[in-house]
């Protein structure tokens, strides 16, 4: 209930200086404001002495391990990381269902889903996440026979089926779906 009050007040209003120190890096996540313009934020660092560095741009302030999920699969991606990209996009849909559901295993997502075909896709896709995430072999070739753009594909449309495209292009961008997946 703070948080939510906390983001009311700063959306709500553009005069008021607000004073927010916290330690807790979840909690700060939560409230940071979506632009930086105008914005006074800072990070209070120390090692040794106390360090103060202004934040002007998302590249340089905190992120999530949800978001550093998103940004690992955008670098395995542009790299054709296959064997890798499995994992990442299976801890990605771990943590979306626990967040969004409440699930206790990436399985009972397949209750989100309204079409019986859409749950057996979706059950596939995660137990091949699952078998080709645990590859014990000491090199970078993948035996699932897919290749990447295949998979991402596979990944959007998990989301699509859940109601949720817009919450993948917020994190995976608009400009890779309009050229990958049309």
């Amino acid at each position: 209930m703070i948080l939510a009050e906390i983001q009311d007040l700063i959306s709500n209003d553009e005069k008021d200086q607000f004073f927010i120190l916290t330690h807790n890096n979840h909690f700060y996540v939560q409230i940071r404001p979506s632009s930086y313009k105008n914005k006074g934020m800072f990070h209070l660092r120390r090692a040794g002495k106390t360090h103060v560095i202004r934040i002007t741009a998302p590249k340089d302030d905190l992120s999530s391990i949800y978001e550093d999920l998103w940004n690992e699969l955008h670098f395995l991606y542009d790299h054709k990381r296959l064997v890798s990209t499995w994992n990442c996009m299976r801890r990605i849909l771990e943590t979306y269902g626990r967040f969004n559901f409440a699930n206790g295993s990436p399985r009972d997502m397949k209750n989100e889903l309204s079409a019986r075909t859409d749950r057996v896709l979706y059950l596939s896709l995660l137990k091949s996440l699952h078998v080709n995430s645990h590859i014990g072999v000491d090199t970078d070739l993948d035996l699932s026979g897919r290749d990447i753009v295949t998979l991402l594909h596979s990944f959007y449309d998990v989301f699509v089926n859940l109601k949720a495209t817009k919450h993948f292009v917020a994190y995976w961008g608009e400009e890779l779906i309009e050229n990958n997946f049309q």
